[in-house]
C-alpha cells in the first residue's frame, strides 16, 4: 500500500509506437520489425572506401550478437558495432 499519494494525478504512459531501443536484448525482443539508426561515428568516413559517409540507416532488425546489430536495408544486410549506434527507433506500422 502507498500513502500520501493523489491518485488523482497518477499517470502511466509507454514508450510509444516509436520505441527508442537502447539495449542490445531490445534488438534481440524486435527482431523483424523496422527501425530507424543514428550512428555517431558515420559509415564511411575513414578507410572503408565509401562514396560520402552515411550516418542514418534504416531497415529491418536481423539481430544483436556479440556487439553487433544486424539490419536488412534496401542494399542489403548491414551490421553495426552496437556502441557506435547514437540513437535507434522503432518504425511504427499503420
Amino acid at each position: 500500500m502507498v500513502e500520501n499519494i493523489d491518485y488523482d494525478r497518477l499517470e502511466v504512459s509507454s514508450p510509444g509506437l516509436d520505441r527508442p531501443l537502447k539495449k542490445p536484448a531490445d534488438y534481440e525482443r524486435f527482431i523483424g520489425h523496422e527501425l530507424q539508426l543514428k550512428l555517431r561515428i558515420p559509415e564511411g568516413s575513414s578507410t572503408q572506401g565509401a562514396s560520402s559517409p552515411q550516418r542514418n540507416f534504416s531497415g529491418a532488425i536481423l539481430g544483436c550478437a556479440e556487439g553487433r546489430v544486424r539490419i536488412a536495408t534496401t542494399e542489403g544486410e548491414r551490421e553495426f558495432a552496437f556502441e557506435n549506434i547514437d540513437k535507434a527507433r522503432l518504425v511504427p506500422k499503420f
